[in-house]
């Protein structure tokens, strides 16, 4: 199947710089990342890892070994042309939220990219007596739906469990 090709670029086309969103809640402490549209941290607050050095941090959901494969991110999209995939996933989406750094839950982040012909649309509904967030994304090409899934994660938990078989980790506690 050939690769799509996008629509050249256009005075309306998103223009956004890096940023990132806190949203807390008495559980947890979510990171949105505009790069991409996704999360780049999930801290659950009454969770905590207690590492072979003795020091104590609070249960990442995240693992940061990703880098700047952004698309191994949860919530990143995956189309069936690799081209969109990267582009989604790559690129600085606006934010159409009312706050832009830190939020309390229940709470709503809207993001929207605009590339051309390609136009994303993505929600994250974090509640705040739980740990789910909805997250919803349309897509469209040329004003047609454009089909994409999820990716939720891989390697969840702290960095350091997935270093080497010896795993440093010596505890997960609920506080």
């Amino acid at each position: 199947q050939p690769e799509a090709q996008l629509a050249a670029p256009s005075a309306s086309d998103t223009v956004a710089s890096d940023k990132k969103i806190t949203v807390e809640s008495e559980l947890y402490r979510a990171v949105i990342d505009n790069k991409g549209a996704v999360i780049s941290s999930w801290q659950l607050d009454q969770y905590t890892v207690r590492k072979k050095d003795k020091s104590v941090e609070k249960f990442e959901m995240v693992a940061a070994s990703q880098g700047e494969d952004y698309w191994r991110r949860p919530g990143s999209l995956i189309f069936k042309d690799p081209a969109l995939t990267a582009l989604a996933n790559k690129e600085f989406y606006q934010i159409t939220s009312d706050s832009f750094e830190k939020m309390k839950a229940p709470a709503t982040i809207t993001m929207k990219l605009k590339r051309g012909d390609l136009e994303i649309d993505k929600r994250y509904e974090f509640d705040q007596n739980n740990y789910l967030v909805n997250l919803s994304a349309a897509a469209k090409k040329d004003g047609k739906p454009v089909e994409c899934q999820f990716f939720l994660g891989q390697d969840i938990g702290p960095e350091t469990e997935h270093e080497d078989s010896t795993v440093p980790l010596e505890a997960v506690s609920y506080q």
